[in-house]
């Protein structure tokens, strides 16, 4: 089931994202083993909604940062749980997704992504 899952947001991900899109204020985040996928290539200046899956096999948790600080964070999910943060990302240049497990960090769970047009 979670193989289905995972398939699933990969494939979404994919569909969606596009490098040359616009930004947007929703994005899909996956959790996988070491990895963090997103629907989107580039976020909206303003109000942005991250709806969060855990599609891996441990435990896993999402920190979204800019500028230096915290925004946001989930509580720990377990295999198949989600969760949604929003957050405000007026005068953002870029927010970085971190999993914020010890050690998951290091192994490639984190992304980068740019705000704005």
């Amino acid at each position: 089931m979670l193989a289905a899952a995972l398939a699933a947001i990969l494939a979404a991900c994919a569909a969606t994202a596009d490098p040359g899109g616009p930004p947007v204020d929703e994005a899909r985040v996956g959790l996988v083993e070491w990895d963090i996928t997103a629907s989107a290539t580039r976020l909206a200046d303003g109000l942005v909604s991250f709806d969060v899956t855990n599609a891996g096999t441990t435990a896993h948790d999402l920190r979204i940062e800019a500028d230096g600080r915290q925004l946001a964070a989930t509580p720990l999910l377990d295999p198949g749980q989600g969760a949604t943060l929003t957050v405000d990302l007026v005068d953002a240049e870029e927010v970085f997704l971190i999993c914020a497990v010890p050690g998951h960090r290091e192994q490639g769970m984190r992304r980068q992504l740019p705000v704005g047009p």
